[in-house]
């Protein structure tokens, strides 16, 4: 009982600075109380914000940086307060002030703060909680601007071929999100950093995992077909290696990586204005490619509209000069 009357009398420049002077001591001696300090304070934290002093709080954490200190602690903490400080960082990510975003900006501003929250996909105890608070961080468009235009953006690559496939799906999660959820950004992203993006994507398409293999298939069809990528899927289907990359994941033992390569290659053969490499390959493979297309069946044989795409797509093959 003591201690909630006491927590009552804690302003927010106290509970900053309790959670704050207790991560720096988590790693000696007093851990135990250190770590005790610390469950207690982000709960009075996490409660302060739902209440009237939170732009008091807000401010107080962005002047000692607590948010950045916060995720360098995060393997030391315990599994609750882990979970703790997501819900933090989504409740001051949610704070509006009119149209602005407080903790929005400041985090442009500080973006080895959302460097370091990227990072945490390379400790497993802490890995999906990383991800958790990214994906909350990339709903806003500036913050997912900061991302997609930093070198770090790239390591997303390393962790979703993580051997770990709970890391896996999370960090690919992420990264779709980036790319798919703020649909004008990512076009002037992928013109601008076209070739070293699509060295590292189609590395993804030829993963030895098939949970990667097969998602990556999917959300470059998905980026593809969006029509504000027009220039990048006319630059994409140009490419006569990369139509043999799809061609060779048209032949995967398994039917699901079959069908998501199926839907990229049809966008190479619906083309009107198909490069000469990418016609030259269509034709020398012509009677296999009809063949193949023939048989090519999406488990579901009453579809008509699979069906008719799959005739259109053999009439415009056959029809080949």
């Amino acid at each position: 009982m003591s201690f909630f009357f006491k927590s009552k009398n804690k302003t927010p420049q106290d509970v900053v600075r309790g959670v704050k002077d207790a991560l720096y001591r988590i790693d000696g001696p007093e851990w135990k109380r250190a770590t005790e300090e610390i469950t207690r304070n982000v709960q009075l934290m996490k409660a302060m914000l739902g209440g009237d002093d939170v732009a008091q709080l807000a401010q107080e954490i962005y002047k000692v940086e607590l948010l950045q200190l916060l995720v360098m602690k995060l393997p030391a903490l315990e599994f609750e307060t882990r979970k703790d400080v997501v819900s933090i960082f989504g409740m001051l990510l949610r704070r509006q002030i009119a149209s602005r975003h407080p903790t929005v900006d400041y985090l442009s501003e500080k973006s080895h703060t959302l460097f370091a929250i990227l990072h945490g996909y390379g400790n497993p105890e802490i890995a999906l909680c990383c991800g958790s608070i990214l994906r909350d961080c990339a709903k806003y468009p500036p913050l997912a601007k900061g991302l997609l235009e930093s070198p770090e953006f790239y390591k997303f690559f390393k962790y979703i071929e993580s051997d770990t496939f709970d890391i896996s799906s999370d960090a690919f999660s992420t990264f779709k999100d980036i790319l798919t959820r703020h649909k004008e950004l990512t076009p002037a992203f992928l013109i601008k950093d076209y070739d070293k993006f699509f060295d590292n994507y189609n590395g993804l398409l030829m993963s030895p995992n098939y949970v990667t293999k097969r998602q990556s298939l999917k959300l470059l069809s998905e980026i593809l077909l969006n029509r504000a990528n027009f220039q990048v899927m006319t630059k994409f289907i140009g490419y006569s290696e990369n139509l043999k990359m799809i061609m060779n994941l048209l032949r995967d033992p398994s039917k699901n990586i079959q069908i998501e390569a199926y839907h990229v290659f049809k966008i190479f053969v619906a083309n009107p204005n198909k490069t000469h490499p990418v016609a030259e390959i269509l034709k020398k493979n012509q009677e296999k490619l009809i063949v193949y297309l023939s048989s090519l069946s999406n488990g579901r044989n009453d579809d008509e509209q699979f069906i008719e795409e799959k005739d259109y797509l053999v009439n415009i093959i056959r029809q080949l000069p």
